[in-house]
């Protein structure tokens, strides 16, 4: 990569692969016979932490090591996540089905530290709205789900690391290449 070329960045944590099977297979069964669907395949399934947008090569190197100093920082990243309710983002003209994940430590300990060292290396677009979740299917604008979705098991999530993605945007969805991994404590 030429230091002038960019790439599309975000950072994510990974869900257990057991869970993103059952993730997957519950987004099939509630979504089944439901035209204009497009589900995503459980190795794709990710709960983003922060959109980097097209970044250049030089600074994967700055959110490497803000990775790095992030995960430092970080005390706890147990029992506290949750899967929760079904999500239709967004709430207007949904496209996405997703399942949220709560946690009373989420934030505090696992994005936050992230966020900090982010922002102090490179700019970054300020997420305001920022809510977690899985994304487990997206849908064509206007597509109408009869009934709602039924709720996911509430079940307890660990994450191990943190991963820089690289996306790629194709006619077929987006593809997701690990560019860099940082174990979590």
């Amino acid at each position: 990569m030429s230091p002038r070329e960019t790439q599309r960045l975000f950072i994510a944590v990974d869900p257990p692969v057991d869970l993103a099977q059952r993730l997957a297979e519950w987004a099939g069964r509630e979504l089944s016979g439901v035209p204009h669907v497009r589900l995503i395949p459980p190795e794709d399934i990710h709960l983003t932490l922060a959109f980097l947008g097209e970044r250049t090569a030089d600074e994967i190197a700055l959110i490497t090591e803000a990775m790095l100093l992030g995960a430092e920082q970080i005390t706890e990243t147990s029992d506290e996540f949750m899967t929760d309710v079904p999500l239709l983002l967004p709430t207007t003209k949904p496209r996405v089905l997703a399942v949220q994940v709560v946690s009373r430590i989420a934030m505090q300990y696992l994005r936050n530290p992230l966020i900090r060292e982010l922002e102090s290396r490179i700019e970054l677009r300020n997420e305001s709205r920022f809510r977690p979740h899985f994304t487990v299917a997206r849908m064509r604008e206007g597509t109408r789900l009869d009934p709602s979705p039924t709720r996911f098991p509430v079940e307890e999530v660990k994450f191990s690391e943190f991963v820089l993605y690289r996306s790629f945007l194709e006619p077929s969805g987006a593809r997701y290449e690990a560019v860099e991994r940082v174990a979590l404590p």
